[in-house]
């Protein structure tokens, strides 16, 4: 008797099972893996699932203990790089962190994004591994960046009062799309 209720608030998809909070749900390229991020009950968690067999490896967890400071509830934000490559990006001290779980090694490698005041979404570039597209905050706007890992550098391709969100690349290109509450939709 699970009791299963969905709930759309700011984007999220709300689970009542359990006090869970799922963020976000991903497959991988290929969809053999599906990848989701969820809050529960002070921890953050990602875990991987085989959509063949059900085999669930959790690959991230983060625990929470404060008492008067809120958590960021926004995060982790997932995205696939590859089939076996999984990226996600969490805060520390109230910087972002970017880090890669590499499936075949099992290991995760970080990097801290101090760039950015606040990440809030991203995407894999399905042509250029080494590149993301990344809606950002910096001094108070949102707007859309490329980053690429190999030359770190960020290039703001949006500055307006406009709020540009959820950045995704379409399949098999370098194009992609965003949404944004700008009145036309040419920049």
């Amino acid at each position: 008797n699970q009791d299963i209720r969905h709930q759309h608030s700011e984007r999220n998809i709300l689970i009542n099972w359990h006090n869970y909070q799922l963020k976000q749900i991903s497959f991988s390229p290929d969809s053999s893996l599906l990848a989701y991020s969820y809050h529960s009950q002070g921890k953050q968690k990602i875990i991987i699932k085989d959509t063949s067999t059900g085999k669930r490896k959790q690959i991230h967890v983060r625990y929470f203990k404060t008492i008067d400071l809120p958590t960021n509830t926004k995060t982790p934000l997932i995205s696939w790089k590859s089939n076996k490559e999984l990226s996600y990006l969490t805060y520390k001290k109230g910087k972002p962190f970017f880090a890669t779980y590499d499936l075949k090694k099992g290991r995760t490698t970080r990097k801290k994004f101090e760039y950015f005041d606040q990440i809030l979404s991203f995407d894999h570039n399905p042509i250029n591994e080494n590149e993301i597209v990344l809606s950002a905050v910096q001094k108070g706007q949102s707007d859309i960046f490329t980053y690429n890992f190999k030359s770190n550098a960020a290039i703001r391709l949006t500055k307006d009062l406009y709020d540009d969100l959820y950045p995704r690349y379409l399949p098999k290109s370098n194009r992609f799309i965003f949404s944004s509450n700008r009145q036309s939709d040419t920049l």
